[in-house]
């Protein structure tokens, strides 16, 4: 499993801890999509904005 992870996801956002070989444990890092897609939330919805963040 652990070498099917490496073919899915970009090498410096996933770390794979082996040990004697074998894959142990995993972390994954995930972009922070809510940053991506506010400039489109905004746009589409301006009140949104605003009422999502409590301000």
């Amino acid at each position: 499993m652990g070498n099917n992870l490496k073919l899915l996801v970009p090498e410096d956002l996933l770390y794979i801890a082996e040990v004697d070989g074998e894959p142990d444990a995993f972390i994954v890092a995930l972009p922070n999509l809510n940053e991506a897609i506010a400039p489109c939330r905004d746009a589409c919805c301006p009140s949104a904005g605003s009422a999502c963040s409590g301000g």
